[in-house]
C-alpha cells in the first residue's frame, strides 16, 4: 500500500467511522438524563480531538511534492518513488522545531 492510499483509506474508512459514531452519540445524548447526557458530550469532544488528530496523520503521509509541484514531480522525488518514508519523517521534524 502506497502513502498517498493509506492516507485515502485513513480519510474514507475511519475518519467518515468515527464521524458517524460521534453523530450517533449525538443523537442519544439528546434522549438521555443530563448526567449521562454530559458524560457523553465529553466523549464526542475527545473523538472530535481524535478526528483532528487522524486527520494530521492523513496530511502527513501526502507527499508534499504531490501537492505543491504536482504528480509529475512527485515520481520524479527519489523519496516519493521510495514509498515517502523520509517526507513523513521531515514533516514530523519540520512540526517539532
Amino acid at each position: 500500500m502506497t502513502l498517498a492510499c493509506g492516507s485515502s483509506d485513513l480519510h474514507d474508512g475511519a475518519q467518515q467511522r468515527l464521524v458517524a459514531l460521534a453523530l450517533s452519540l449525538r443523537l442519544v445524548a439528546r434522549s438521555a438524563e443530563p448526567a449521562t447526557a454530559a458524560a457523553l458530550r465529553g466523549c464526542i469532544e475527545d473523538l472530535h480531538a481524535a478526528l483532528g488528530e487522524l486527520r494530521e496523520l492523513a496530511r502527513g503521509l501526502h507527499p508534499a511534492v504531490l501537492t505543491q509541484r504536482g504528480l509529475p514531480a512527485a515520481l520524479q522525488e527519489p523519496r516519493t518513488a521510495a514509498g515517502c518514508a523520509a517526507s513523513a519523517i521531515e514533516s514530523r521534524r519540520s512540526a517539532a522545531g
